[in-house]
């Protein structure tokens, strides 16, 4: 446990043993040890719920010198005398009030770093030590005091920790700093579905986490080492919300792995990133993406720059942010003259994407929601074309692609009938996630098939002097089988289709461009060629 510096009314002398950033189990690991009950009439506890939030500077640093306190909405605020005896939450303003009997004595005020609703919406968000096997939830308790016999206030305030030099006490505004950041993304949601109901999340921190800041299976990790912090990094918290949102209501085929604006991508997961970085610009309403990087650096993104360089295109995550942006703020900029704010985008992101029988992809957004905004049809082509040299998208396969990065034929990016004499995957955009790692072929089981059906990948050309082909046959998303051997050149394996269903085949080379560490050679061994047969 570590010493908390909090916020108080009527205690002029702190309870130290009480003032403590500490993890707690879902019932509160402490409690008043010498609390008695009264017996009075009941009295209002009330108070305000405040964090010290650090701003980052225009540059992306942390800044110091403007620390200010900032109210916890939507926080669990409990009253705790041998146990919870009630329990309610803050509002919108970082208000509470609870009601106790009069005259109690040696009772106290939990604030624990948890938002949570139950009924129409709901949700469950909590902020956890990440360095403890057990699920401990963060919290902060005022000083003890004597309830009396009229209305008392308390307010509770979770320290930075920071001395105007270093960190020096505990750095307790950490957990309600990623909090507020995620209430703000579910109010974005919530103006669209008011109903919504949110599965419940998890993030993991710590003062001294060196994980990294990600998002996989409902749980978000944020780092929280002072040389490289997150918990004030309110774009980075959006963005990784953005892939909870993807996960929980929509749809999202990304494979992840390293990735910057400059690279050229899987398409699966230059939309997944291009999209976490214009949500996180709409949740903030700040289209400069700010990462703070230890206490006096960091960096930004200008994520409605039409400007991405070289590598612009439809495999890129600058072009998809842009465009994303673009779709939905009100400041026209390059030939946007859109605005056509968010609910089309989380109509489309809802309804439409999870269903498509391709990859979750520019294509698959674009595509529906033109369809959304037919009136727009013509201006959103002009801003792909013009900005992004990203013909017309008329389909979620992104059918008619002209611009091809590299040596390697990209296009079509969805082959479509078997069998396929040579299909090429390549390294030469990076390992694992660059484009051309994973190649696709898309095909409907024909109505009076399906049942078994075998698939073959065999090494056709030059390239590399043994390689390891794998397979994924998904549907909608799913995956229904695969093919993983280690048998050198060749890949074979087996499964069970059903007539009418629209599946997609992922072609790999797993044991070099496989490799997130894979280094192009700029030679022939970054591009292997291999057929692909059925029976």
């Amino acid at each position: 446990m570590i010493i908390l510096k909090t916020n108080y009314l009527y205690a002029p002398v702190l309870s130290a043993c009480l003032l403590l950033l500490q993890a707690c189990s879902g019932g509160g690991s402490s409690t008043s040890t010498n609390c008695s009950l009264g017996g009075s009439a009941n009295i209002t506890v009330s108070g305000s719920v405040t964090f010290d939030r650090v701003p980052l500077s225009s540059s992306g640093a942390l800044d110091f010198n403007n620390i200010s306190q900032q109210p916890s909405k939507g926080v669990v605020v409990e009253a705790i005398c041998n146990g919870v005896l009630t329990s309610t939450n803050s509002d919108s303003s970082g208000n509470y009030s609870l009601s106790i009997p009069g005259n109690t004595t040696g009772v106290f005020i939990r604030v624990k770093s948890q938002l949570l609703k139950t009924g129409t919406p709901s949700w469950d968000v909590s902020v956890s030590d990440e360095s403890q096997a057990s699920k401990l939830v963060f919290s902060i308790d005022g000083a003890a005091f004597n309830s009396g016999a009229s209305a008392v206030t308390r307010n509770l305030n979770a320290s930075s920790g920071w001395d105007g030099v270093n960190y020096s006490g505990a750095r307790a505004a950490a957990p309600f700093a990623i909090l507020d950041t995620i209430y703000d993304a579910m109010q974005l949601i919530l103006t669209e579905n008011s109903n919504a109901q949110f599965p419940a999340l998890d993030v993991k921190w710590s003062a001294d986490s060196t994980t990294g800041t990600f998002y996989t299976a409902n749980t978000i990790s944020v780092l929280g080492r002072i040389t490289d912090s997150d918990e004030f990094d309110e774009h980075v918290i959006a963005h990784e919300w953005g892939h909870y949102f993807q996960d929980a209501f929509s749809r999202d085929d990304s494979i992840g792995g390293p990735h910057s604006s400059g690279n050229i991508l899987d398409i699966r997961v230059a939309f997944s990133e291009g999209f976490g970085n214009a949500f996180s610009a709409m949740v903030t309403g700040d289209s400069q993406y700010k990462d703070s990087q230890g206490l006096s650096s960091g960096f930004t993104i200008d994520v409605e720059s039409n400007n991405c360089g070289a590598s612009q295109g439809w495999f890129n995550e600058c072009s998809v942010q842009s465009v994303l942006y673009d779709l939905f703020d009100a400041a026209p900029d390059g030939t946007d003259n859109l605005e056509l704010g968010f609910a089309p985008m989380y109509t489309v992101m809802t309804s439409s994407m999870p269903n498509t029988d391709a990859v979750t992809s520019l294509f698959s957004f674009i595509t529906p929601y033109k369809a959304l905004n037919p009136g727009s049809a013509a201006s959103i082509d002009t801003l792909l074309l013009t900005d992004h040299a990203i013909a017309s998208i008329t389909d979620d396969e992104g059918t008619g692609r002209v611009l091809n990065p590299g040596n390697t034929d990209q296009t079509p990016v969805f082959e479509t009938a078997f069998n396929i004499a040579s299909l090429c995957v390549t390294g030469e955009n990076g390992g694992y996630n660059g484009l051309g790692v994973t190649r696709f072929v898309q095909f409907t089981e024909p109505m009076g098939g399906g049942g078994a059906a075998t698939f073959k990948a065999t090494k056709v050309s030059t390239g590399l002097l043994s390689a390891d082909p794998d397979m994924i046959i998904r549907a909608s998303g799913q995956e229904i089988g695969r093919g993983e051997s280690v048998v050198p050149n060749t890949e074979t394996f087996a499964v069970n289709l059903v007539a009418g269903t629209t599946y997609v085949l992922e072609l790999s080379e797993f044991a070099s461009y496989g490799n997130v560490n894979y280094s192009p050679s700029g030679g022939a061994s970054d591009i292997t060629c291999f057929s692909i047969t059925r029976t």
